[in-house]
């Protein structure tokens, strides 16, 4: 990213935060923004911990929400793998499901198809390398 493009978009997100009410009516216009500039049609949801535990604070849908709460309830997926390890998380189901079989199976089943976590902040921890 060129520091143009950059400054253009640290411009909208500042503008984006001015022009909401709440933070999360901030993080809900992130997450959808995110997964609308990717392609139109995709889900993103924003997974943090709290009290070391998974939490979801924004979704830009149903869909996104439903599939991190699977994950939670499963204790697998690619979002808790990517709290735990910091690290990009493609799942493109080419593995069979074998990191996560049953969020993969179930996921299948309400028509997850790929899947991309990476870590986008850190703030006041340090990650496993």
């Amino acid at each position: 990213m060129s520091d143009a493009a950059g400054m253009t978009g640290v411009a909208e997100l500042q503008e984006l935060l001015l022009a909401t009410d709440t933070l999360q009516e901030f993080l809900g216009e992130v997450a959808s923004r995110a997964a609308a500039e990717v392609a139109p049609g995709l889900s993103c949801g924003l997974t943090a911990r709290s009290d070391g535990r998974p939490l979801t604070i924004a979704s830009s849908d149903g869909y996104a929400n439903m599939l991190d709460q699977l994950q939670y309830r499963l204790e697998q997926g690619p979002c808790l793998t990517t709290l735990h390890t910091g690290k990009v998380v493609l799942d493109d189901g080419t593995d069979g499901g074998a990191r996560w079989p049953l969020y993969r199976t179930r996921g299948e089943a309400a028509g997850l198809g790929v899947s991309c976590r990476y870590r986008s902040a850190t703030v006041g921890r340090s990650w496993p390398r």
